[in-house]
This record gives structure tokens, sequence and C-alpha cells, in this order.
């Protein structure tokens, strides 16, 4: 019997219940000509618990993202945007806004002891992006993070969160404080083989579709207890890492929120004690691993408007966090606004730091062996005897 193995990824669930997904669409979305609701900005930071790469298109593709020339490197605010979002569609059941819901694929004689076929995901509801148009409205992802679309009837929506880029400030001492950041102690240099960065590729039907033929969920990434990139070159391409312990900082303003909706915002950027993202490339091979904290908050009295000089106040003391845990708290024990909890518990099994043990893709000759692709064990059974 072929031994068990544990993919570096795994999906969460999204919600069967489509009536009650439509059920949580809005019609009626307030304009960004009206204030209303909860105003104001988030200082976060980005602490890296793993080497970490983020490239950019514009410069060289193996060295690490500047946000302008002769800046410090830094992230860019739109790769946050889509890692915060991929988590607060996964806490909502929202929409996939990343997938098109129209894909197709071929499996190879050679990739599976199989015929050729041709195999096509089925489409359902919440395939389709949204639109504020039809029967359609926009979900809860939707109305924070805005929609975009290239059908002329359907109106796009700018959204109502704003994050911003993420430039280095430091490297944590061991002593706790945030030192400066320079070139000795922040990056480090490992070599890549010519896909390790690749984008992914969804053409393992076993992995990625049900016995319907309906994609399983939104994927993401374990951490690993270390990445799979060498430190010493063997005929590759040498690429830039940001070390571990690396601190960014960055901001989240966000305007007419429910208290909900800022919930939900929150938890997406924190998640619980005991979870971490995964931003940047190489997830699979372990690189990526960072938590985010929320620092300061800051916000905008109901009748800013109206006052002559009313500007942003923080929130002092320990006011910020129990004002986080009260909307997150919302979020959850709201009946009339949707939270997925049973996807908040698949993604925390996922998302769990420290890593859960030794993950890793099968062998190619799995595939010649054993024919069809078998299933990847799923995290809440992974025991340490597969770990080794």
């Amino acid at each position: 019997m072929p031994t068990p193995f544990i993919n570096p990824y795994n999906f969460v669930a999204y919600d069967p219940d489509e009536k009650r997904i439509k059920s949580q669409r809005d019609f009626s979305i307030l304009g960004h000509d009206r204030f209303t609701g909860n105003s104001g900005r988030l200082t976060c930071r980005i602490e890296t618990l793993s080497r970490l790469f983020v490239g950019s298109s514009g410069q060289t593709r193996n060295t690490f993202n500047r946000l302008a020339a002769g800046t410090k490197p830094g992230i860019q605010g739109s790769s946050l945007k889509g890692v915060i979002r991929s988590v607060a569609e996964a806490l909502s059941s929202s929409c996939f806004s990343m997938f098109s819901g129209n894909y197709t694929y071929k499996v190879k004689k050679d990739c599976y002891k199989t015929a050729d076929h041709t195999s096509c995901i089925d489409k359902f509801y919440l395939k389709t992006k949204c639109g504020l148009s039809g029967n359609s409205g926009l979900c809860a992802c939707c109305r924070l993070f805005g929609n975009s679309t290239d059908n002329e009837e359907i109106k796009s929506f700018a959204g109502k969160v704003v994050i911003g880029d993420a430039p280095v400030i430091g490297v944590r001492a061991k002593n706790g404080a945030i030192i400066p950041a320079n070139g000795n102690n922040l990056f480090e240099d490992a070599y890549k083989s010519a896909h390790a960065l690749s984008t992914p590729k969804p053409h393992h039907e076993p992995f990625y579709l049900n016995n319907n033929n309906r994609i399983k969920g939104r994927k993401f990434y374990y951490h690993h207890d270390r990445d799979k990139l060498p430190n010493r070159g063997q005929n590759q391409d040498k690429i830039q890492l940001i070390k571990s312990q690396v601190v960014f900082e960055f901001t989240v303003e966000y305007r007419n929120l429910s208290p909900q909706e800022l919930g939900l915002l929150l938890l997406a950027l924190k998640l619980d004690d005991g979870c971490a993202h995964k931003i940047g490339q190489g997830k699979p091979l372990g690189l990526g691993s960072a938590r985010i904290t929320i620092e300061k908050l800051e916000e905008f009295s109901p009748d800013r408007y109206k006052k002559k000089g009313s500007k942003m106040v923080e929130v002092k003391d320990n006011a910020p966090a129990d004002a986080i845990k009260g909307f997150i708290d919302q979020l959850k024990s709201d009946e009339n606004v949707h939270f997925f909890k049973a996807g908040w518990e698949e993604l925390k099994a996922i998302l769990k730091y420290p890593a859960i043990g030794k993950v890793e893709y099968p062998r190619n000759n799995w595939f010649n062996s054993n024919g069809k692709a078998p299933l990847p064990v799923p995290a809440d059974v992974a025991k340490s005897s597969l770990m080794k």
C-alpha cells in the first residue's frame, strides 16, 4: 500500500446552502458620496516567520521587490489585498473573485495510467463574480474590497477598504526591539529550480474536485518547519529572499463599514492566536509564513463632516484590543450576517503555526506507479507517523 503524504495545500469548503448565500448579497450598496457606519485607519505590521519572496514584473524577477526606484524593499498593497481578501472570502463564503468558473484541462496518458480525457469543472453559483445588475448583487467581500468587470451592463464598485504598500521598517532583535534594516541583516540568497516560484496549476483532478466535479473549495497552503530552497548553488538561479523576523508596516483605511463588515476585515487581518498568513511566492516550498498584527486603530467621529476641524482620533491604551475583539465577536454572533463557521475551523487547521510537520508534493514516480492521483491526507488526521 502506498505511503500517505501531506500535500502542501488543502481546501476550505464553501457553504453548500446557495439560498443563504444569495440572501446575503446586497442590492442597495451605499455610495461613496455619503457617510455612515465605521470609518478609520489601521496601522498594521507584518513580521516574517520564514524566508519570504515577493517579485515584481517590472524588476529583476530573482530580486526582492522594491516599491519604487531607490526605495526600501517592500510588499505591494495589491499583493496584501489579495492575501487578506482570500481569507475574508473563506470566512464569509463570498464569491470566488479570482476564479473564472470555466476551467477546462486535459489529463495526459503519461501523467496517469488512464486514457486521455478532458475534465471540466461544473459551474455553480459562487463561481461568478458579483455585479450590481440583474439578480446578482454584491457579496460581503465585493462590498469591502470592490469588484470589476468587462461587461458594460454590470456596474463596478470601488470597495470601501484601501490597503497601502508595506515598506521594511526593521528586523526583530532577540530582546524584542526592532533595529534598522540593512543588506546584511535583511537578505539571504538561495537557489531555485526553473518552476519553483511559478503560479499554481490545478490539473490533478482528485486533488481539486469532489466526486460531483465541483471544486472542493478555496486553496490555502500549510506552513512548513523549513523551506525547500537550498543555500548552495546547484547550477540553478540565485534568488534574493527576505530573512525571517523582518518587520514591514502598512495602513488599512476603511469607510462606511457596518460593525460586522469591520469585524470581517479585522479577523481576516489578524486571524486567531496560533495562526499565520502565507504571503508572496514559493508557498508550496515553505516560503512566505508571516504574522500580521494591528498596532494602532484610529477612528473618525460620526459627525466628522459636520464640525470644523474634525479629524481621525486614535483609540489609545487597551481600547484597540477591546474594540477589535468587540467587532469580531459581533461578526461571529450576528445571525443576520453570514459567518461561515465551518470554513473558519478548516482555515485555522490549515494556517496553524508552527507547522504541522513535513509537507511536500508526491514524487513524480507516485503517479507512474499508482495511476490516478491519490487523495492527500487531511490536516485533521495527519499523524506524526505520516510526517517522517
